[in-house]
This record gives structure tokens, C-alpha cells and sequence, in this order.
């Protein structure tokens, strides 16, 4: 299945032309930066204006202006810049005056870079970035060495006060100014936009940007545009909010030379639909593989084969999901070129289906190769695409038929076993034909009104007591007849084995009716007059049920530490009670239900 991947930045320096000509940044001044000092800023400036030396240990005055700084920031900061003055000897010369906001840190911040990426929407901040600007408007377009302007820390920093403020005073510059800030790349080729888009959940940050120029979501040019990333990270309405707010101009451009719709279709999101019904043209544009969206839809494929239990009912949910994406795209694109073979390498039914039903000359198309998509399903070892093929297969490994000897072993072993159940069946079948007319309780006096009805007919426990017998002799006697079957020579092997498989179920079902009903006649007979006797034979009669299951019980044990460490606890629990409460009681519990179930329905309509 193919992949959208968002590469990670590199701390590749930019060139000598993008990289501003700096020296290293003056630790007080830096320190005043970061928690929006402006007179501290002042302060240094200042001393630098008056031709004074650079001031590299903090002087008392110094640190009591710092100390107006941001709260708690303001406080850390005195506290770090104290700690400047020892060893101060041993440091390297500062800047040389007149280029004291020239300097910048090891990963090549500025001073309006640590404005930035402290701001926390307080005016002081927004102070000390116009005293930059003021001195140096070229520091508003600095990268550092990341390729991150100002403008991208303050985005990523969330403080829209401080994008608002580097914005207008970017507008110094005029309407061009502010176009190339806001349009300026980092080494990720992503623009302010970009960060907006991946840090916020609310549509603030991207409805300011998108106001101050409505065609940002058309950068870059090449890459992941802001409506992939949206996408991308599923933020849907922040999608919708940069298709509104640039009117429709915006680039929808990803990865690898994909689109916002190959993204969206990998993610099966609902933005597919939204994204077909706003550019028709995406479904039609392949990546530098060549591969469209409809490539990437056929390649969903949901994994129920896991060791986590998943109900059928979400898997189909699922699979019409997909089937739902694949069918959009395919209407938008019908002359997407070999879909199928992606389909069928995944193995996708669903998806192979519909494109089949749609395009029956599918079936025919061969790939590069020379392959079609009942080969890739081979080549893959995809045998829900291809296992209808081997039925002709001959002479294959595990797969041949038997031969003539072996098949008279086998009829004979099924003869030998239906001759033992058989009997089982019959006697089952007796005792429940039987006990139907010797109820408990016997009947009524003939001169008594309804005369030769039962006595307790209308109770609770008679109701289900009538139809666990029912039950067992219902159960019992198809199984009788499909034993009769079974033990057939003249019936086709393969329909005995059937016969046989069935006929062990109903006879394991029978068993189970014919206890619940044992359990209810003498819980019937005893209670009005040995309540406690009545309640133990109640509680001891479901150990045939129970010691049916043991071996499955036994294996689940000897498997539970090894599900435990490979999948987790909530895995392991949720998978237990999944396989027991739609394993057992669906599967084997099943007279219970039905008959505790067609008692109250008695109860209610009596």
C-alpha cells in the first residue's frame, strides 16, 4: 500500500546568500529577549548607540530592568544572567559595537527570534520587537538555521498578537514587504501557514495569515501545501476554512508529486467527497509513480485476520466505507489505468468486485509484465482473490484429491462414527419424545376446568421447560437424519462429511437442551418443598455443558501469557471475551437463549 510520509527538517546550514552574517549573540541581550524586557533592550542598545563597550557581565542596574521583564520569565533570567559573570574571563570577545543585534545563537536565532518564540501575547514583547525592527528591519526576514524566519516562531509559538505585530511591521516595507514574509520557506519548504496548520485545533491562527494574504495557501509551489497537511493530520475544517478564505485559488499539491486527494483517500476521510466535488481534475493526476488516487483507494484494505476479535458487523461497516471511497474516486475517473492489481495484491474482495461489476474488461488488463490481477493475487499469495481457481488444481501440495484407497478409509471412518452417534441420537431423541407427556406437576382432574391439561401450564419454568424439550428432540432428530445420511456409502463423500460435521453440532446442542430441561423439571417438583436440594441440582446440572468445553478453556490458558505479552492486556481481555461470549454462548449456549427467551415472551402474551 502506498505511504504519504512528511519528511523531517534537516540541520543542513542554509547557503551563504539566505544565511544572515552574524557573530554570536550577546548572552544579556538574548536573556532580555526572552522574557520581553524592552527596557533591558533599551538599556543595551543604548550603551551600544553611546559607542560604549559591550557590556558582558550584567551590572546591578541591568539586572533590575531585566527584572521587570515577564513575570516568573523575567526572575529565571536575572537568575541566568548572574550566573554570566562567573568564569567570564575564559569566554570568547563579544560582537564589536554596532552589531550587538547581529549575533545569534548556536542554531542561529536572533534576537526577534527569541521574541518571537517567547511572545506570549504580552505587550512587552510586542515592544521588543519593534525596537528591533526599528534598528534592524533586516532581522525580520533572518533565517536561522533551520530556514525558520520570526514569523514561523511566532506562529509556532501560538501568540497571535506577535504574528499580528511582525506582520504590520513587515507592511513598513509596503504590500511587498509583507507578501515575502509570509511567503518565505524554511528548509522543509513550509511556510508560516504550515505551522499554523499543524499546531492549532481553532481556525485563529490560519483565518489571521489567510486575511493578511488570501493567496498563502498557494506555497510552495512544489511539496505539501497547508491543504495537504490539513488533510493530512485529519483537521478537516481547517481545510475547509483555506479553501474559503483564499476562494478557491490554492495549490492542492503533496508529497512525492501526489495530491490532496491521494492523501485524503489513504486516510479514508470525508474529505474525499468534499475534495472531488471542489477540483474534478485531482482524480486524474498521478504521482511520479503514476499512480492516481484510485490506485491508492484500491490499496484500503482492512485486516480482520489479526489476533483482535472484530465483530462482523464493524467489518462490514469498514469494508462499505472503502467500498464507498473506491466507488467516488472510480465515478470521478473511470479511465484509471490497472487499480485492480493493486486491489487484488492487498486482498481487497470488495474492492476486486466493484471493479469488476464497473469495468468487466478490468479482468483482462495486464500490467507491465504482462500480469493480470489473478497473477499479482498469486505472486502475493492472496487466496480470498485466487482460491476459486484451485479447485481444479490436481496433485498439489495438501491440496490432492484422494484416491480410491484412501477414499474407503475415510467413508469407512465416517461409517464407524455415525454408527456410534447414532445411537446417541435416537436415545436422546426417546427421552425428550417422552418426557414431553410425563410432565412434572401431572395433569389436571378431568372434572376440574380444562380437565387433562398440565397442572403448572402458564408458569415461567413450565414455558421454558416445554421448549428445552423441544429443543432436544428437534435437535436430536435432524441429527438422526443427518447421521442416516452420513452413513451412506452411496452419497457423494464430501456431502457425508458435511452430514457428519452438522449432525455432532445438533447432537452437542441436543445435549445441552436436554440438561437445561432436566435442570428446570426438578427445580419444578423440588422448590415447593426442598428449596436448597432443588437450587443444587439447578447449579450442578450444567457440568456436561461445561466439561464440553474444557479442552477449548485448556488452550485458551496455555495461550493467555503469550497474548498478554504480544498484544497487551485490553487486547488479550476484549479477545477472550469476544471468542466467549460469541464463541460459546452464540455457538454452543444457544438453547438457552432461545428457550429463557420464549419463556418471557410467554410470560408477557400468556
Amino acid at each position: 500500500m502506498a505511504m504519504v510520509v512528511v519528511t523531517a527538517a534537516t540541520s543542513k546550514k542554509p547557503s551563504k546568500e539566505d544565511q544572515f552574517p552574524a557573530g554570536r549573540i550577546n548572552p544579556l541581550l538574548l536573556a532580555s529577549a526572552c522574557v520581553g524586557s524592552w527596557k533591558a533592550l533599551n538599556f543595551l542598545l543604548e550603551r551600544e548607540d553611546a559607542k560604549k563597550a559591550p557590556m558582558v557581565a550584567p551590572t546591578q542596574e541591568f539586572l533590575e530592568l531585566l527584572a521587570g521583564g515577564s513575570g516568573t520569565k523575567g526572575r529565571i533570567a536575572v537568575s541566568a544572567a548572574g550566573d554570566v559573570e562567573e568564569g567570564v574571563d575564559h569566554e570568547p570577545a563579544p560582537p564589536a559595537a554596532g552589531a550587538l543585534l547581529k549575533g545569534v545563537t548556536p542554531d542561529g536565532d536572533t534576537a526577534l527570534h527569541a521574541v518571537a518564540s517567547n511572545g506570549d501575547n504580552g505587550d512587552d514583547f510586542l515592544k521588543c520587537a519593534g525596537i528591533i525592527c526599528d534598528r534592524d528591519r533586516d532581522l525580520l526576514f533572518a533565517k536561522n538555521h533551520m530556514g525558520d524566519t520570526p514569523l514561523h516562531c511566532a506562529v509556532r509559538s501560538g501568540s497571535s498578537k506577535m504574528v499580528s505585530r511582525l506582520i504590520a511591521l513587515a507592511e513598513h516595507e509596503g504590500a511587498e514587504g509583507k507578501l515575502k514574509l509570509l511567503r518565505m520557506e524554511n528548509e522543509r519548504h513550509e511556510t508560516a501557514l504550515h505551522e499554523a496548520v499543524r499546531i492549532e485545533d481553532e481556525k485563529n491562527m490560519v483565518r489571521l495569515l489567510m486575511g493578511s494574504d488570501p493567496e498563502l495557501a498557494n506555497y510552495p509551489a512544489k511539496g505539501i501545501s497547508p491543504l495537504c497537511l490539513a488533510i493530512l493530520l485529519e483537521k478537516d475544517t481547517i481545510a475547509v476554512t483555506l479553501y474559503k478564505k483564499s476562494g478557491g485559488n490554492l495549490s492542492y499539491s503533496g508529497p512525492d508529486g501526489q495530491n490532496a486527494l491521494h492523501v485524503a483517500v489513504l486516510g479514508a476521510t470525508m474529505m474525499v467527497e468534499v475534495l472531488l466535488r471542489l477540483n474534478r481534475s485531482l482524480p486524474t493526476q498521478g504521482d511520479k509513480h503514476g499512480s492516481t488516487p484510485l490506485h491508492f483507494a484500491s490499496s484500503l484494505h482492512q485486516d480482520s485476520s489479526g489476533f483482535f476479535w472484530c465483530p462482523p458487523w464493524i467489518r462490514n461497516y469498514w469494508r462499505t466505507r472503502i467500498s464507498n471511497i473506491v466507488a467516488k474516486v472510480f465515478e470521478a475517473n473511470p479511465a484509471a489505468l490497472y487499480p485492480i492489481h493493486v486491489a487484488a495484491s492487498v486482498g481487497t474482495t470488495s474492492t476486486v468486485e466493484f471493479f469488476l461489476q464497473k469495468s468487466p474488461s478490468s479482468a483482462g488488463l495486464r500490467n507491465a509484465k504482462g500480469r493480470t490481477f489473478l497473477h499479482v493475487a498469486v505472486e502475493k499469495r492472496r487466496r480470498e482473490i485466487h482460491s476459486g481457481l484451485r479447485c481444479d488444481h490436481i496433485e498439489q501440495k495438501h491440496r490432492r484429491p484422494l484416491n480410491q484407497k484412501e477414499k474407503k478409509k475415510e467413508s469407512n471412518l465416517i461409517k464407524d462414527t455415525t454408527q456410534m452417534f447414532i445411537v446417541v441420537a435416537i436415545l436422546i431423541a426417546t427421552v425428550a419424545f417422552g418426557a414431553t407427556f410425563a410432565i412434572p406437576g401431572g395433569y389436571k382432574a378431568d372434572d376440574h376446568l380444562n380437565g387433562g391439561t398440565p397442572t403448572l401450564a402458564g408458569r415461567y419454568i413450565f414455558d421454558a421447560y416445554m421448549m428445552a424439550n423441544t429443543l432436544a428432540f428437534v435437535s436430536s432428530t435432524v441429527a438422526t437424519v443427518a447421521l442416516v445420511i452420513s452413513g451412506t456409502t452411496m452419497v457423494d463423500l464430501g456431502t457425508r462429511q458435511w452430514n457428519l460435521i452438522a449432525a455432532v453440532y445438533l447432537l452437542s446442542s441436543s445435549v445441552t437442551s436436554m440438561t437445561v430441561a432436566f435442570a428446570l423439571a426438578a427445580y419444578m417438583v423440588l422448590a415447593p418443598v426442598a428449596r436448597s436440594t432443588a437450587i443444587a441440582i439447578f447449579m450442578i446440572s450444567p457440568l456436561p455443558v461445561l466439561y464440553r468445553n474444557v479442552d477449548r478453556i485448556f488452550k485458551w490458558g496455555l495461550l493467555a501469557r503469550a497474548r498478554l505479552v504480544r498484544k497487551g492486556p485490553i487486547p488479550t481481555i476484549l479477545n477472550f471475551f469476544g471468542m466467549a461470549v460469541f464463541g460459546t454462548i452464540l455457538m454452543d449456549l444457544w438453547p438457552l437463549i432461545v428457550t429463557f427467551a420464549w419463556a418471557a415472551f410467554a410470560r408477557i402474551h400468556h
